[in-house]
């Protein structure tokens, strides 16, 4: 980090001859710190209530030590084979605490008196802050990779995994235009403020960046009369058409239908659905 300090020259360095040997300067694999807690080594006891989390353990190679999942974590698919100890809201701790973890890793917030319970049997809580947008992604890799391989691997480990995703990202050719993406039935919309408004960004101009909390008035939808809806699967689109039959992009027929459940654990399989939004895109416009 750069300060308002004057910096003075370096001293040139000294001449070393050919014959004299060079030392190298090696960083040990441990001990690291995640998020706080220190580690001397990797744990070989996981419970991970994070299904994002759960997911890049097993896709970089450390789901063996896993021996506990969260209620909703179920990809890849042997994840289902470890035993379900309860959602970071209700964790069940007593089966928590028979299994022995050495840690217990979640995303969303666990209440203090789970927290009080699972150190007072000697288990550590490790808290993963979510991703604010899709760059933050590598943070958590990095994360993963640095509890489990160490400081001398994290970043070649983190960066091999989340590169095809961010090559897509690069690779992005169309655009939506204004767009609206409607997220679910209660016409809740991927605001500014959220992952999923700023992933979604990434394909042209989101109406609601402005807005918060996955909430823009209908009127304000209206009156923006963006050149593409994206819809949820679960959104009734009979009732969005007949509710907005006057907006240009139901006239013209360019609602795009989409499944984002990857969007609610972000992970490096973001991808497919970049590359697979980008395809869509540009059977529309090639359509017009």
């Amino acid at each position: 980090m750069c300060g308002c300090n004057k910096i003075e020259e370096a001293p040139a360095m000294a001449e070393v001859s050919e014959t004299e040997a060079v030392t190298e300067i090696t960083i040990p694999d441990y001990p690291i710190e995640l998020n706080g807690e220190p580690f001397d080594k990797a744990p070989e006891r996981i419970v991970c209530l994070s299904p994002a989390f759960t997911e890049i353990l097993f896709e970089l190679g450390y789901g063996d030590a896993v021996i506990g999942r969260g209620s909703y974590c179920d990809y890849p698919p042997e994840v289902l084979d470890i035993p379900d100890t309860g959602s970071s809201v209700n964790p069940d701790i007593k089966l928590i605490t028979a299994a022995d973890p050495e840690i217990v890793i979640t995303e969303s917030p666990v209440a203090k008196k789970d927290i009080t319970d699972l150190n007072d049997s000697g288990i550590r809580v490790i808290s993963v802050s979510p991703p604010q947008d899709i760059y933050d992604i590598y943070d958590i890799y990095y994360g993963a990779a640095l509890l489990m391989s160490g400081a001398n691997n994290a970043e070649v480990i983190a960066r091999g995994a989340v590169n095809d995703m961010y090559t897509a990202v690069e690779n992005i050719h169309n655009s939506a235009g204004s767009f609206i993406y409607i997220m679910n039935s209660n016409m809740s919309a991927a605001t500014g403020d959220t992952f999923t408004g700023r992933f979604m960004s990434l394909f042209g101009e989101n109406i609601a960046e402005e807005h918060t909390g996955y909430y823009i008035p209908a009127e304000d939808i209206k009156a923006a009369d963006p050149d593409l809806i994206f819809l949820s699967k679960d959104v009734d689109g009979e009732k969005f058409r007949e509710d907005f039959s006057e907006l240009s992009a139901v006239k013209n027929k360019r609602i795009l239908r989409v499944d984002t459940s990857l969007l609610e654990r972000p992970t490096s399989r973001l991808e497919k659905m970049i590359t697979g939004l980008d395809e869509a895109l540009e059977k529309y416009n090639s359509a017009e």
